[in-house]
């Protein structure tokens, strides 16, 4: 067996060396660390946490219970806000945003993930007509909202997102952060009869995300609260 050339040796060398620098480089890559600051309900926070639980990453699920301490300290004063390596993010639909497009929950794009940001919008301007409705003290005014909300909000934006509709999911096979957060807008609203003949598709969207091993295990093991 002939001894190895010089060129065989420096081969080896150069792998070994590429190796050892790959991996080096492999271990300073870490996962960012991130802490989600909320109430101890769902609400405005719940998107992150499905977003969170969807794509399986690690992080400090922190409910305020001393708000009034901890609110001079709050980004903007509200929350919900994540802290990403110490940085604070404010915003429950940024917050979600961000966490979706780093963790393979969004576009491929940013066009993509611009026009994803735009449904969420409408999404959470229906949400936030709907808690006017339930919130709202005067019988009147309520019965009015409430009107509206049905015969005019209701109906327009479900037959958006039924005729968006690509797959199991609404942009394909694939769940994006727009799944997660329509269905925890509308999971409700899609329990009637009527909405269910109506926009089919969409609701079987909801369905799918129901069924997602890693949100399905999110709620079993979630902490109790009323909304």
């Amino acid at each position: 067996l002939a001894p190895p050339t010089n060129c065989i040796i420096k081969s080896i060398f150069a792998s070994l060396f590429s190796a050892s620098c790959s991996a080096t480089v492999l271990k300073n890559i870490a996962m960012p660390s991130y802490k989600f600051v909320y109430f101890n309900v769902r609400g405005r926070g719940e998107l992150t946490r499905f977003v969170f639980a969807q794509a399986a990453v690690e992080y400090e699920d922190y409910r305020v219970s001393d708000w009034a301490a901890e609110k001079p300290t709050a980004p903007f004063g509200t929350l919900p806000y994540l802290e990403v390596d110490g940085k604070r993010v404010s915003g429950s639909t940024v917050v979600a945003r961000l966490v979706a497009e780093k963790h393979g929950l969004a576009g491929k794009n940013d066009v993509e993930n611009a026009a994803m940001a735009g449904v969420m919008d409408a999404v959470a301007d229906y949400h936030t007509k709907f808690f006017e409705c339930l919130f709202e003290k005067d019988e009147a005014k309520k019965a009015e909202k409430t009107k509206d909300l049905n015969e005019k909000h209701t109906p327009l934006i479900l037959g958006k997102l039924n005729d968006m509709v690509a797959g199991k999911f609404l942009y394909g096979d694939s769940p994006t952060w727009v799944d997660l957060g329509a269905y925890l807008v509308f999971n409700d609203v899609a329990k009637d009869d009527n909405i269910q003949k109506t926009y089919g598709k969409f609701c079987g969207v909801l369905k799918e995300v129901e069924n997602l091993p890693n949100i399905k295990a999110w709620i079993e093991k979630r902490p109790k609260s009323n909304f």
